[in-house]
């Protein structure tokens, strides 16, 4: 096989690999950038990784066997089974709701790198690692979280064309109303700051593809972005002038409908046509040297085989503990409010409540959140109780009450990702099993986290006999978490009613 046919299946074992190891993280994620959520910008960064990755084929590296290739392959793969298990563990539903799955994209392809080509793989083809960690929207989070603010930007600009245009109008906040009382709002669905991010992350692995000047390629991909946002201002512009001249209905019901995907197509084949003023090309414009040829005849080494077969290993084992993708909780991080307790969420907590036992009573607020109590509130014997409270963030958190641990905590993550973390506790004379674990609740549309506290009195055995909703992926990387970070848990354990807390809600 001469070199350009190995150098060819090297970028197609590349791409195989981490294509059918990310199958998961694909399955998951949304295949539209929705308005209404600007963190779903990363179906852009997943399909643009695999061409990406097509695209290093112009590095012309070398595929070649190498021991020391496969020990630090190894190595990175195994400290990619680490992070993603301790990580899951710890962060329990945080970690699908900020596609942390995606952060150490980058981990798993640099083993799949060092395996195929070695460090010399790694020396070229770090901007792909840099950017598969944008297929998370958590490192994003600061701008996406702007996107209220952007939304006014525009509108302020809109209103001030209007008026320069001579039409008479008022504006409050998004909305610009005219002198006949009608109204169009420039609203965050108009303006999706997610939109643009997924233009400008189009464009950065198309700057890789081109030949030129590091420089001249950053002009371009600027100039990119000025071009979709003022593509975008006109687009605006024009409904408003449609709707201030024929009103609402023939701005909604005419360019209104395609102009958002004509602008971003537009801009795309803009962008392609004027490669060329950047100083870009494909293709080498240089000569091969002599070197080259022979570089070119060079035989891929006879042991290829055995760094395919390492490949569908990894994949097997990255696919084995991804698996529970499909099940996870995902709670969109850009879209929980300040509602607390509110009356709709407190009932919904007594739902759940009601559904894990039978008998729920509600005995009232503490320091720490709601108390409730299942099955006999006078029995302490026979009663389990739980303290609820909610927080208007994307993450798990922990109830603070005042008690005197006896052991170490142990965590156990479910099928569907949410974690459950247990431990015994001294309380006054008590010995009590302690269970925590954090759940999503979309309330009326509006989302937040509430922090549960189960516990009850501790009876010689209090783990729970009935089968435990996990998965077998989710019980190694529990093990591993535990092992980690590790405790003691002969006596007690997970509580049934965490189990079915956990597991329901409106999520």
């Amino acid at each position: 096989m001469e070199n350009k046919k190995a150098r060819l299946f090297g970028t197609l074992l590349l791409l195989a690999s981490f294509a059918v190891a990310s199958l998961f993280s694909f399955w998951i994620t949304n295949p539209s950038i929705l308005d209404t959520d600007p963190s779903t910008y990363i179906i852009v960064v997943m399909l643009m990784l695999l061409l990406f990755i097509v695209f290093s084929y112009k590095e012309r590296l070398e595929f070649k066997y190498s021991k020391r290739n496969i020990l630090w392959a190894l190595l990175v793969f195994l400290l990619y089974v680490v992070i993603l298990s301790v990580l899951r563990v710890s962060l329990s539903y945080a970690f699908i709701s900020y596609r942390l799955d995606g952060l150490i994209f980058p981990v798993l392809i640099a083993s799949f790198i060092l395996l195929i080509y070695g460090f010399e793989g790694i020396r070229k083809l770090w901007p792909i690692l840099v950017y598969a960690a944008f297929a998370s929207p958590l490192i994003l989070m600061p701008i996406l979280s702007l996107n209220g603010a952007f939304a006014n930007l525009n509108a302020a600009l809109v209103y001030w064309f209007v008026k320069l245009a001579g039409v008479s109008a008022s504006k409050a906040g998004l909305t610009i109303s005219s002198a006949a009382g009608s109204s169009i709002t420039i609203s965050t669905t108009c303006v999706s700051i997610g939109t643009f991010i997924a233009f400008i992350l189009f464009l950065i692995p198309l700057a890789y593809l081109y030949d030129g000047k590091a420089a001249n390629k950053l002009y371009w991909v600027l100039i990119g972005v000025l071009l979709i946002l003022v593509l975008n201002l006109f687009r605006m512009l024009l409904v408003t002038f449609i709707w201030a001249y024929y009103g609402i209905g023939s701005a909604v019901n005419t360019f209104h409908l395609f102009a958002g995907q004509l602008i971003f197509y537009a801009a795309i084949v803009a962008m392609i046509l004027i490669t060329g003023r950047f100083g870009l090309w494909l293709g080498r414009r240089t000569k091969t040297k002599k070197t080259d040829r022979k570089k070119r005849e060079q035989k891929l080494d006879r042991n290829w085989h055995l760094i395919a077969i390492l490949c569908i290993i990894m994949v097997s084992a990255t696919l084995f503990l991804s698996y529970d993708y499909l099940n996870a909780v995902y709670a969109p991080p850009l879209l929980f409010s300040g509602n607390r307790i509110s009356p709709a969420t407190h009932q919904q907590i007594f739902l759940d409540l009601a559904g894990s036992a039978g008998n729920v009573v509600s005995l009232g607020i503490t320091p720490n959140g709601d108390l409730f109590s299942i099955r006999n509130a006078s029995d302490l014997n026979n009663s389990i109780f739980i303290i609820a409270n909610a927080t208007a963030k994307a993450l798990p958190g922990r109830v603070n009450v005042a008690y005197n641990p006896e052991e170490e905590t142990h965590s156990y993550l479910l099928r569907n990702g949410i974690t459950i973390t247990a431990q015994m506790a001294e309380s006054g004379n008590n010995t009590l099993v302690v269970n925590y674990f954090s759940v999503p609740y979309n309330v009326s549309g509006s989302w937040v986290s509430v922090n549960y506290l189960v516990f009850k009195k501790f009876n010689g055995d209090s783990s729970c006999k009935t089968s435990a909703p996990g998965s077998a992926s989710g019980y190694f990387e529990s093990y591993l978490y535990n092992f980690i970070f590790p405790g003691n848990l002969s006596n007690g354990g997970i509580i049934c009613e965490s189990y079915s807390i956990a597991l329901g809600g409106n999520k």
